[in-house]
């Protein structure tokens, strides 16, 4: 048997977040209760954030779309699209997933839209998720700036206290840590873990004293092997050395990066956090010198993750072909790679990507010029048909709804029941289809009016000059069915064939 399921998500710690844990699964559980839908499982992903977390780092996600390929799941019930994914690569990657495998998405928030059916729907679903997105973006951005001031105060914001420091947390009334934010002016939000801060101080002695044989041979691994010999180091791995080498706060300066900005404060509050006093300042200097000369993998400078975040999303695999030897060609790192090993053809994927978009489009805007009242009769169609399904959808089961609640009433006055609970049923069902016919017919007459009153000469000139949004480069290229492509030729579009 197919089960129906819950999946709920916060980002946020309790204090921040309202759309909590608890009353997203109370509004799916009320959800299912109307409809008669036994709930068989919850998906509780807890506090992850889906803006920045890949799929694969979503444990009860991965789960649930586990199941969902498996063919177990006959129903998923989530409070609002960004439960699922911020991020509109990621959310129409699940809701394709959803939607191959036959299931039921349901929204349960009283003001998210249903999913969209139809030819259209997936376009009406990246344009949704990309408002999550925007908003997500929004929050982070005030997030940001709620930061800042708090930075060049000398306070700890970005990430995990550095090794020897901890955050200083007070008990809230349920027991669980709150982060502490200092309200006494100059005081510092972070304290020291006293058994760290010997580590730290060993450290910075024993690079000082470490042999110039082993200096010269610049080998940071062999470095880290002989300082490990002393006892009090043995407990430290490469990376933790490179960073706590290089922590800056240690002489009582910190530098944090936030939004691609860096801040350097050196004030009252960040000398609090000293673990070098003066006469030991001159220990850092040097032992940066020294490691600062060492072949230091990036791995342990933290920057190759940094590298993989900036690879390009391919938006044409599976519909790219080699220009030269017509084979499939395959996103890899930042490049699209042809099949035959030994076809050197390897454009990067922004350049074909670009390249590709910009022939599209300037096809469709061509085109739309000349036939401009065709291109607003091709709207009005591609984006009232999910509308129109739906409401001959509902209107069909406004009938059935009103024929049983007649039939039941009837049988309700023969045999003078006190109450008939199937009967209230019935009648709040319909209640409910009334309230959503009534919203998909006016979903519908604004789609038709918005439409209709498109300025040709300013709606063309405004497409012609704005840049294009990742959602809508998504779009553009999903009308290419196959592109073949070469370094030294242009793309040629083949079974690309506009609704005109």
């Amino acid at each position: 048997m197919k089960k129906n399921v819950i999946y709920v998500r916060q980002s946020l710690g309790t204090d921040k977040q309202p759309h909590s844990i608890s009353m997203q699964r109370d509004m799916a559980l009320e959800y299912a209760e109307k409809r008669d839908w036994i709930i068989h499982d919850v998906y509780d992903e807890g506090n992850r954030s889906a803006r920045k977390t890949n799929l694969e780092e979503r444990p009860e996600l991965r789960r649930l779309l586990n199941d969902v390929e498996a063919g177990k799941i006959q129903r998923i019930l989530v409070f609002k699209r960004d439960r699922l994914a911020r991020k509109v690569q990621q959310y129409i990657e699940i809701y394709r997933l959803i939607k191959k495998h036959g299931v039921e998405l349901h929204f349960v928030a009283d003001n998210e839209p249903p999913p969209f059916e139809g030819a259209a729907s997936e376009f009406i679903e990246a344009i949704l998720a990309g408002i999550a997105e925007h908003e997500a973006n929004n929050i982070v951005q005030r997030l940001i700036y709620s930061k800042i001031p708090l930075i060049q105060k000398g306070l700890w914001q970005v990430g995990n206290p550095p090794y020897a420091y901890k955050s200083i947390k007070t008990k809230k009334k349920d027991g669980s840590d709150e982060e502490k934010t200092p309200l006494i002016e100059g005081e510092s939000n972070l304290k020291f873990d006293l058994d760290k801060v010997k580590t730290v101080k060993v450290l910075y002695y024993e690079v000082n004293a470490i042999s110039s044989y082993i200096l010269d041979k610049q080998d940071y691994n062999h470095f880290c092997k002989v300082l490990k010999e002393n006892e009090s180091l043995a407990c430290l791995s490469p990376k933790q050395i490179w960073e706590i080498i290089t922590q800056t706060l240690h002489i009582g300066k910190m530098v944090q990066k936030l939004d691609g900005e860096v801040y350097e404060v050196d004030n009252a509050v960040t000398q609090k956090n000293r673990i070098l006093n003066k006469e030991e300042e001159i220990l850092w200097y040097k032992a940066n010198e020294i490691i600062n000369k060492m072949n230091v993998p990036d791995s342990y400078k933290g920057t190759k993750k940094e590298e993989d975040e900036d690879l390009p999303s391919p938006k044409l695999e599976n519909v790219l072909y080699c220009g030269i030897c017509d084979q499939p060609m395959l996103a890899i790192s930042k490049v699209y790679k042809c099949k035959t090993k030994t076809c050197k053809n390897s454009p990067k994927i922004i350049t074909v990507d670009d390249e590709v978009t910009k022939r599209v489009w300037n096809d469709l805007l061509q085109r739309g010029g000349q036939h401009w009242e065709k291109v607003k009769e091709i709207l009005k169609t591609k984006y009232s048909k999910p509308f129109k399904a739906r409401i001959k959808h509902l209107n069909k089961e406004l009938l059935f709804l009103e024929k049983e609640i007649k039939e039941h009433f009837r049988k309700h006055l023969e045999l003078s029941l006190d109450n008939n609970p199937y009967l209230s049923h019935l009648v709040n069902r319909y209640k409910e289809t009334a309230k959503e016919h009534e919203m998909y017919e006016s979903l519908l007459f604004h789609v038709g009016h918005f439409i209709n009153n498109l300025d040709k000469q300013k709606t063309l000139g405004l497409i012609t000059e704005m840049q294009l949004t990742e959602i809508q480069k998504i779009n553009i290229l999903s009308l290419v069915k196959k592109v073949y492509f070469a370094k030294k030729k242009s793309a040629k579009l083949v079974c690309y064939e506009p609704e005109y």
